[in-house]
């Protein structure tokens, strides 16, 4: 009998120091895992910037700075073979500067689309904004070209 009694008693210690341990955390314990939308907004969020520095680095090589516009955001302009006002002159500077500038509008939309995706995000709704209106420049700047 006393047998059964040492079993019971062991295993009654190990209960309670079982529960005594559960409610703390174990310094080596991973850390808990970000919501799965926290994920995919800061994932957003490097996926704009990235874009935006491009954009940046692209707006230099071009020599443009975004249209400031009074009456809300820009429309995004058509590509120069489909926009039939716009007549760049058919040198090598023209169609590099019209190529840059493709590249600007459509990293632009690629922002405005991770944007939509962030709703409510004033931090990605101004990046879209920004890209949109250096779209314009560049474009202008392509069909403008002589």
């Amino acid at each position: 009998m006393r047998g059964v009694a040492g079993l019971i008693a062991g295993a009654l210690c190990a209960v309670v120091i079982a529960c005594a341990a559960g409610g703390h955390k174990s310094a080596m314990a991973p850390p808990a895992a970000a919501p799965d939308s926290m994920v995919r907004g800061s994932d957003a969020h490097s996926q704009i910037e990235q874009l935006s520095q491009e954009i940046d680095q692209q707006r230099t090589k071009l020599g443009v700075m975004p249209q400031a516009t009074a009456m809300g955001e820009p429309p995004p302009p058509l590509p120069p073979g489909e926009d039939a006002q716009c007549h760049p002159a058919p040198s090598d500077t023209c169609r590099d500067s019209c190529t840059v500038s493709d590249s600007i509008c459509g990293n632009a939309k690629k922002i405005c689309e991770l944007a939509g995706q962030l709703a409510g995000d004033p931090w990605a709704e101004g990046k879209c904004k920004d890209a949109k209106q250096t779209c314009k420049s560049a474009h202008d700047t392509c069909c403008g070209c002589q």
